[in-house]
């Protein structure tokens, strides 16, 4: 469990100050098909910190606002192969992000607990609408940019562009992302500091779902605060 939760806090952090330079990442997601999927490797800061992501695209449909969306499932263990996963989810999430939060529907399912599905109230506190395109870094923060070069990954030889998040020159976080990879075209994001890598493993296509929803409805997760709740 420790892997899992290191692995979830660092997606988290990985998610901020490098935002604004991430359009490839962006691009990536509104190019998948259904069948698309990728699997990453993650290396915490000790031996004991590793752990495996699966992301795939299973269907491809349109929300409830009429935008073209896709159902895009996510298992997270500590088993390369994920035989049991500690978390699953799938979400509708439309290609194109903006002014309306992107995600739409989500369901989750803890270690052995069923799958249930998010409380719709909660998706845009946990899934804001995109920042408008261009907003600056965080002062102190630069961004710095390396020219298209190949880089040895697990599944293979990848044409990556690279970019690196330094604070007082020192580098925050080192991202890389490639066209050859579906979804989410992420091919590597590492945190130096703390030795936390997440690399691509595997991809392909051809994926079928493996995160069946629920027949009937089923009792919301809450997994946030609602704004303007009572304490």
């Amino acid at each position: 469990m420790a892997a899992l939760t290191v692995m979830l806090a660092s997606l988290a952090l990985a998610a901020a100050p490098a935002a604004p330079a991430l359009e490839g990442l962006r691009a990536s997601l509104s190019d998948a098909r259904a069948g698309d999927w990728v699997t990453y490797a993650f290396q915490g800061g000790s031996p004991r910190q590793r752990g495996a992501w699966r992301i795939a695209v299973v269907e491809e449909t349109r929300d409830a606002q009429g935008r073209e969306a896709l159902w895009v499932e996510m298992e997270l263990g500590t088993d390369g192969a994920l035989q049991a996963p500690l978390l699953q989810a799938r979400m509708r999430v439309a290609r194109e992000q903006g002014a309306q939060p992107a995600v739409s529907a989500l369901y989750l399912a803890i270690g052995l607990e069923p799958l249930r599905e998010v409380d719709p109230g909660s998706l845009e506190d946990l899934f804001p609408a995109e920042a408008v395109a261009g907003t600056p870094p965080l002062p102190g923060v630069e961004i710095h940019h390396r020219a298209p070069h190949m880089l040895a990954t697990a599944a293979g030889d990848l044409v990556v562009h690279e970019l690196e998040v330094r604070a007082r020159g020192i580098v925050v976080q080192r991202v890389a992302w490639s066209a050859q990879v579906p979804v989410l075209g992420l091919a590597r994001w590492e945190v130096p500091a703390v030795a936390h890598k997440l690399e691509v493993s595997d991809f392909g296509s051809g994926a079928t779902a493996r995160i069946r929803l629920p027949d009937s409805p089923t009792p919301l997760l809450n997994v946030v605060e609602r704004r303007g709740a009572s304490p």
